[in-house]
């Protein structure tokens, strides 16, 4: 298992706008999500999991991640977006969506995304 440390650093690396508390809250999911892979658990199970570490509710939590994605896509650098989901560079994903394909990515450490996936 890769650590918390790379999911920090792949984050940082779109190069986007981000609230300490978004920052926590995206890395948090992505963490909680890859502990199902390769299985996609509910998203409410996540946050449900996510919340008590937040010091939030799960509704707080959903709507910190919501507003994190949001902000993370709409302020990223646009190549590394495309470089994990193209479709982000024309509309930011909705918070499942971004957590279980981070989550998939960064499940074994082998970078799936770009040309040479597969």
């Amino acid at each position: 298992m890769i650590p918390v440390k790379t999911i920090q650093d792949t984050i940082r690396s779109f190069d986007g706008k981000l609230s300490q508390d978004g920052f926590s809250a995206l890395c948090m999911a992505i963490y909680e999500a890859r502990l199902y892979q390769p299985f996609v658990p509910q998203m409410k199970v996540i946050k449900i999991n996510i919340a008590p570490k937040l010091h939030k509710s799960a509704t707080a939590t959903a709507k910190a991640l919501e507003r994190a994605v949001y902000d993370l896509c709409t302020t990223a650098d646009k190549t590394v977006l495309a470089s994990y989901q193209r479709s982000w560079t024309y509309e930011p994903p909705k918070p499942k969506e971004f957590v279980f394909t981070m989550a998939q990515i960064l499940w074994d450490g082998v970078d799936r995304s770009g040309p040479a996936a597969g």
